[in-house]
């Protein structure tokens, strides 16, 4: 899977301001990308992160993508993550 000609490795969703270890969100990994059991690889929330973000972009908001690596929109209370390699 691929997000602005980089490889996807994970998304997040969950509460802005909070950390990201999962205790206040979900991570979701592109398929063949989760290494361990409790990595949940799922492509539909994979998709709908990215296309949340990049619908957001495309309507000019602002996307926080100062890390080459990370891609982060803040929505309404809820932060959403793309992670690439």
């Amino acid at each position: 899977m691929k997000f602005n000609d980089k490889i996807v490795i994970s998304v997040y969703s969950g509460k802005a301001n909070k950390c990201c270890c999962g205790c206040s969100g979900k991570h979701y990994y592109a398929p063949g990308m989760g290494e361990e059991d409790y990595q949940v690889e799922n492509a539909a929330q994979v998709t709908r992160v990215i296309n949340k973000i990049q619908k957001a972009h495309d309507q000019g908001r602002f996307i926080d993508d100062d890390d080459p690596c990370i891609t982060c929109l803040e929505e309404n209370g809820r932060w959403y993550i793309v992670y690439t390699a």
